[in-house]
Order: C-alpha cells, then sequence, then structure tokens
C-alpha cells in the first residue's frame, strides 16, 4: 500500500527519527545508514491517540442515561474528563458504563439533529 507521507522528526540531540516506518523503507534507509534498525520502542514524548483514551477512559455516567441530559451538562462533563487525560487509564469499563467516546457520540448526535431540522425548516419555506 502507497503511502503518500512520512512522520519524521528530530530529537533534542539532532538525529532523525522516523515514526511508524513502513516495511518497504527498511532496504532504503539500511541503504543510507547500515545500521539502521526499526525500533519497536515507544518514542519519548508520543502519547497514545486521543481516540483511544476516548474508548477507555470512564465517565461516571451510563450510557442510557445520556439522550436524556442536558447538552450542557454533556459538555460540562466532558471538558472535565478532556482536562484529566494524560494517559490510558486500566479501568475495566461495563456494557453500561459511558466512556468518554460515548459522550462525544452524544454531544455529535445532537449537533447532527439540529443540523436536520435546520435542513427541513429551510426545505418547507
Amino acid at each position: 500500500m502507497f503511502r503518500y507521507s512520512r512522520k519524521l522528526r528530530v530529537s533534542t540531540n539532532g538525529v532523525l527519527q522516523i515514526v511508524d516506518p513502513d516495511i518497504g523503507d527498511l532496504s532504503f534507509l539500511q541503504s543510507i545508514d547500515p545500521d539502521y534498525r526499526i525500533k519497536t520502542a515507544l518514542l519519548p514524548g508520543f502519547t497514545t491517540p486521543r481516540f483511544l483514551l476516548a474508548m477507555v477512559k470512564k465517565t461516571p455516567l451510563l450510557k442510557e442515561k445520556l439522550p436524556y441530559m442536558t447538552k450542557d451538562a454533556l459538555e460540562e462533563i466532558h471538558e472535565k474528563i478532556l482536562k484529566e487525560i494524560t494517559k490510558a487509564d486500566s479501568q475495566t469499563l461495563t456494557n453500561d458504563d459511558a466512556s468518554l467516546l460515548d459522550i462525544k457520540i452524544e454531544l455529535a448526535r445532537r449537533e447532527l439533529m439540529k443540523c436536520e431540522s435546520n435542513y427541513v425548516a429551510e426545505d418547507v419555506v
């Protein structure tokens, strides 16, 4: 599969780091530097993707209650939890627990409902 871009960064000591290299890049990189090896360790300064954090971040809410909460209440909890996130939690979610991602989905659903109702109102006029 062809990738259009590479993720590169220069470390504080001036070393060029290629983040998530493609296995097809290995022979090219070794032709430049015969000692080049792909490391599987996480690079310092990189964090877990926010999407994955949102999936596992437990909230004090139950999924079934989300549709009945006000938008302001959902946004308040959403902002509070975003400030708390520093790393993936090892909490175990049950099927009833709402994750941060569940709150994001509910807020997005409400925004889409507003768009749909605005569209319908304009069509009628």
